[in-house]
């Protein structure tokens, strides 16, 4: 069977197929009304239960810092020794030679 679309590019065997089917499927008779149960509503969580992941969260990052503070102090700060000159800056450089490159042929 040659199927020629039409102007719109509708197919109207396709269109009455479609429909034969989805009548097929729908449900006889007819259900009727059947009303949903009824909901109870939830009274409002207390201060505590609202509050505990919050106190939660606030208890662990104070862990976290005073663990953090604990730690650092007991490692030592080091320093340069004094013979050691840090010179920063154009002339840091200064008594250091540049490497010379050389081309063998």
């Amino acid at each position: 069977m040659t199927e020629i679309p039409t102007k719109d590019g509708n197919h109207p065997e396709m269109d009455a197929m479609l429909h034969d089917y989805f009548k097929s499927e729908m449900p006889r008779p007819w259900p009727g009304f059947k009303a949903p149960a009824e909901t109870q509503i939830l009274k409002p969580a207390g201060f505590w239960s609202r509050n505990t992941g919050r106190l939660a969260l606030a208890a662990c990052i104070a862990a976290l810092m005073a663990g953090y503070f604990a730690l650092a102090g007991n490692f030592p700060r080091t320093s340069a020794p004094n013979d050691v000159v840090r010179e920063v800056g154009p002339n840091s450089a200064k008594g250091f030679e540049k490497p010379r490159h050389t081309i063998e042929e």
